[in-house]
């Protein structure tokens, strides 16, 4: 449920992932950014045929100390998940959460 996820103004531990291929299982994404940090939660939404852009994810991590370590690691990561570029990863901004709780609705 939505409660699980932190209010905005705790946006500064989460991390976006975009650009992540089809095909990728939540499960793949979740044990990758645990390699970083302890994930509180995760709101997945996977590649659909009709976008081009790949699947995102929205990654809780319970500090902020590991969305700056996973966004130098995977940033720094090409082939990842089989990608054929680096995937687009950064810290969350208000628009993602946004658009991720427009996805959920």
């Amino acid at each position: 449920g939505a409660s699980a996820w932190p209010p905005l103004g705790e946006a500064s531990a989460q991390m976006f992932l975009g650009s992540v291929p089809k095909g990728i299982s939540e499960n793949l994404v979740l044990g990758e950014c645990t390699k970083y940090g302890d994930v509180a939660s995760i709101s997945y939404h996977p590649a659909s045929g009709d976008m081009f852009e790949g699947g995102w994810a929205l990654v809780n991590f319970r500090s902020a100390s590991s969305v700056a370590t996973a966004v130098q690691r995977l940033s720094k990561r090409s082939g990842l998940f089989g990608a054929t570029q680096p995937l687009e990863v950064r810290p969350a901004n208000p628009q993602d959460v946004s658009r991720d709780s427009q996805a959920r609705a």
